[in-house]
């Protein structure tokens, strides 16, 4: 049997994700402190507390069903995707360095 590869993409259209990405980047440039990859996984570390982190995790489990967002104490957040969702976690973690680096 051949096999097929999945791409998963965000369902926001193209206004929509825009303003999301605008809100992530707002959230990271005030409060990330770190970003580690480890292929299909991104962990980012924030310096304090911020509801927005709850916030956006919920917004993104509406458009983007397939990620595994998990908050734990930090406050760290984990994002995964399963295979063919790589597309989405090269996303994250190029906005997530691009506010670290200011």
């Amino acid at each position: 049997m051949a096999r097929v590869e999945l791409t998963l993409l965000c369902t926001l259209g193209p206004e929509a994700l825009q303003k999301r990405s605008g809100e992530w980047e707002a959230l990271c440039r005030d409060a990330l402190a770190s970003v580690e990859r480890d292929d299909d996984r991104l962990v980012l570390g924030f310096s304090r507390e911020d509801d927005r982190i709850g916030e956006l995790v919920r917004a993104e489990g509406s458009c983007c069903s397939f990620l595994e967002l998990d908050v734990s104490a930090g406050p760290t957040l984990t994002i995964a995707a399963p295979e063919g969702g790589r597309a989405t976690i090269d996303a994250f973690e190029a906005l997530a360095r691009s506010a670290l680096r200011g």
